[in-house]
């Protein structure tokens, strides 16, 4: 019994062995070691620098007739959003969102918002669009209360500036 315990001991030792050779070797050939999840898909330069402009940028595209998408429920769009924007929820359920997408260009350029910096729909909405094959989608980071609060149109039922 003591002769086959030691083989098995002596066989785990060498595929041990083996193994930190190996691993030792393919981290020689290859510096970036193993990694032992998937990586997060690299953004290239065009997500990068379409992701998020700022106010100023988005009154520009705006004064170019560039269409606006309003991320936000729809209630929030219709008490005051941005004049001639679409609105196509984040939070609605997949259909509705998709039904929405077929009906707009996606070669056209889109200025995507919902209520401020800290709203995250105008982010998921883009990334649903993105996946739906549109590839040009800028986010106003500000939302529509820094738009409002700037000075610039707005359209709605509960508009504070009286417009």
């Amino acid at each position: 019994m003591r002769v086959t315990t030691r083989k098995t001991l002596t066989r785990i030792l060498v595929i041990l062995g083996l193994a930190a050779v190996l691993g030792v070797g393919r981290n020689v050939l290859f510096p970036g070691g193993l990694t032992w999840q998937t990586a997060p898909r690299e953004m290239g330069a065009a997500d990068t620098l379409a992701l998020e402009i700022t106010l100023e940028q988005a009154y520009r595209l705006y004064r170019q007739d560039i269409p606006f998408i309003d991320a936000r429920i729809e209630e929030r769009f219709t008490a005051g959003h941005i004049p001639e924007a679409i609105n196509i929820p984040a939070a609605g359920n997949f259909q509705q969102k998709m039904m929405a997408a077929t009906e707009l260009d996606t070669a056209q350029t889109y200025v995507l918002y919902c209520n401020d910096e800290h709203c995250p729909l105008a982010h998921e909405l883009y990334e649903f669009l993105r996946v739906s094959g549109f590839e040009s989608l800028h986010i106003m980071f500000e939302g529509f209360d820094g738009w409002e609060q700037a000075g610039y149109p707005v359209s709605g039922e509960e508009v504070t500036r009286g417009g």
